[in-house]
Formats: C-alpha cells, structure tokens, sequence
C-alpha cells in the first residue's frame, strides 16, 4: 500500500510539473532586418544585427523569429546568404526564420529580370536543409514540424510549426509586395503553387489546433494578411483592388472562416505597413494583429505570452 501510495504521488507530482510547465510564462523575440538606405552601411547594420544574435544580454527571450536577413537596398548573392547564415548558425538563441520580400520575391538580376524564384530555391536549401531550427539547440526539444514533412508539398519547408504553453505557432511564406501576385499575364504559377501550400497549411494548423485544444494560434508572416481596414471594419479584404488583383484576399477568407470554428484566439504577426516605432497590437473580437515595424538600426521586439491569461499575449 505504502509503495502505491509512492507510485501515486510521484505520478501526481510530475504531472503536476508538466502542467506548470505548459502553462508558465514566456517571451518570443521578433527581430526584422532593417531597412537602411545610403545613410547607413551594410556592414555596420549587419555588425549590429549580429551582435543581437549573438552577444549575451539580460532579459532575452527564450527564443527568436527573424523577419527577413537582408535589406532591399543590398544583394541578393549567393555569398551574402551564406554570410547571414553563418551568423545565424552561432546564435545564442534558437532561430526560426520567417522569410520577407526582400530575401528572394523582390530579387532582380543585372539585366532587371525578376530572379524570385530561383532564390527562393536556394534559400529553401540552404537555411531549411536540417531537420532542426536554427541556431542554439534549445528549442529542439519543442514539438516542431514542417509542411514539407507531406511529401506533397515537400517544396515548402519554409512553412514551420511549433508549440509552447498549449499555443500553436505557424510561418507562411507570404512576402508584403502583395504575396508576390504579378500583373504580367501568365506570370503568377509560382504565386499559385504557393496559395494551394498555404490553404492547406492553413487549415491543418487549424485542425491541429482545435484536435489538442490549443489556446491561441500565432501566424507569422512578412505581408499583412489581415490588412489594417479589418480591424477598424471588420470587412475582409477586396479581391480586387484600383491596382489590380489583392495577393492576399483568398488566403485571407479561408483564415477567417477557420476561425469561426476555432474557439481560441488567433494572432497574425507581420510588418508594420504604417511604419511606426513601436509594434503595435491590436485586437477585433479574438483576432489579433501583431505589426513589427523595421527601422533603420536592428531591434528586437518582444512579446510576453502568459497561458494563464484569457489572452495571452502583450508586447512592449
């Protein structure tokens, strides 16, 4: 009786320990790559950008989300990413990124040329070939996984997941300059390819979430899926605009349609279209907009997420 009796409050006390655990506190940095023009140099921006990396400083969050790793106004060589990369690898965090326009979308060869794709390609294989996130190791022990893990889209590695304190959080590859959407006529299959890819990310994120019954979902992406008109009206995005097609319109409507039968809170980061200082959070009923803006000097933007609240999350 005395050894069950043991068995009992030993299974009691470690369960005990797992539910604090998945319901402590956390922070989740946000770190945009700046956007810089001739008053600043490349070098002395990236020098910076590393240092927050990879120098030790009080208060860190337990992990960070890197929007983007280069600015518009430099190259899209093959010797820059492999410069960024080396930084990333010796972060002193884990490193989930979450790529922007200006990493491959908005690429251009000497001739004008668009060269999207092909970088995307190459990004694809050099910074999500491992089968673990990048940087420190910690948050290997996290529950992670990849759209590519479907040998059907295979392609989309860059599409991660990962869950924290009962949150479930997801990347898109959603690049601001209207998803990547051309006006040329026939121009648009790689913009195609990609909305099946996030449709269906979308909606097994969704069901992920509401099988485990997950408090919030986090969606990180570089363009403003929801766009700032929703949050003073409500109304979704127009499929078309004075400017042509919305790049993000349909992806947009199949997002707020799982949400109304999801009960938790969903959250969509991106960057700030405003351009203001600080991030900005804001709320219409349980869907959040968290907007990042970049500056001209790297900054890391944190958000405090305490699963012990109705809403959990709050950034300074």
């Amino acid at each position: 009786m005395k050894l069950f009796k043991a068995t009992l409050w030993f299974f009691t006390f470690c369960g005990s320990i797992q539910t604090h655990a998945a319901s402590a506190p956390f922070q989740i940095g946000f770190l945009p790559y700046p956007a810089f023009g001739a008053e600043r140099k490349a070098a002395s921006v990236e020098n910076e950008w590393r240092e927050l990396l990879q120098k030790p400083r009080k208060n860190m969050p337990g992990m960070l989300v890197l929007n983007g790793i280069k600015s518009n106004s430099e190259t899209c060589s093959d010797e820059l990413f492999q410069q960024r990369k080396s930084i990333i690898e010796n972060a002193r965090l884990p490193v989930v990124l979450s790529l922007a326009a200006q990493d491959w979308s908005e690429c251009l060869r000497q001739d004008g040329s668009n060269q999207g794709v092909e970088r995307l390609n190459l990004l694809r294989n050099m910074f999500f070939a491992q089968e673990l996130l990048l940087g420190a190791t910690a948050a290997n022990k996290l529950e992670w996984s990849r759209q590519a893990f479907n040998p059907r889209y295979r392609d989309y590695v860059e599409h991660q997941r990962w869950e924290k304190g009962n949150i479930l959080f997801a990347t898109l590859n959603l690049p601001a300059n209207n998803n990547r959407y051309r006006l040329e006529a026939g121009r648009n299959s790689e913009y195609e390819d990609r909305m099946v890819a996030n449709r269906d990310w979308l909606q097994k994120l969704f069901a992920q979430a509401k099988a485990k019954k997950r408090q919030a979902v986090v969606l990180i992406a570089d363009g403003n899926l929801m766009g700032n008109a929703y949050l003073k009206s409500g109304k979704p995005r127009p499929a078309v605009t004075a400017t042509g097609k919305d790049g993000f319109a349909e992806l947009q409507s199949k997002l707020l349609k799982l949400a109304e039968s999801y009960p938790g809170r969903v959250l969509v980061v991106s960057h700030s279209e405003t351009g203001k200082i600080k991030a900005t959070l804001q709320w219409r009923g349980r869907i959040g907009i968290l907007s990042i803006p970049q500056q001209s000097k790297p900054q890391i933007y944190v958000m405090q997420i305490n699963p012990q609240q109705a809403n959990p999350f709050a950034v300074n």
